[in-house]
Formats: C-alpha cells, structure tokens, sequence
C-alpha cells in the first residue's frame, strides 16, 4: 500500500472520530480544501490496497 503521510494519518484519526473536514482544518491550522484533498487521497490508496487484497484472494 502506498503509506499514508503523517499529516493523512492525523487528518485520518481525527475523521474517524468524527469531526467534519472544517473543524480538522481549524483543529490543525490548514485550510479546509487540504483536508479534503487528503481525505480523497486516503480513499484513493485504502481502495488500491483493498483491490490488491482481492487480487490475492482469487
């Protein structure tokens, strides 16, 4: 998988918790569209990953 960046796996951990992508942006002092650009792009790599996974799986 490609590893998650350190600022992905922040905005990671804080998404799961439940904030909304403003309140992670106010939370780690970024702008709001960074944080929905690397939400999009921890999609993009779990969804790689999960393929690869069911590539394996056959």
């Amino acid at each position: 998988m490609d590893s998650l960046t350190k600022r992905e796996l922040e905005i990671m951990d804080l998404f799961t918790l439940g904030l909304k992508p403003h309140e992670i942006s106010q939370k780690l002092s970024v702008p709001c569209k960074t944080v929905e650009i690397s939400v999009s792009n921890i999609y993009k790599k779990l969804e790689a990953e999960i393929s690869k996974q069911k590539e394996i799986c056959l």
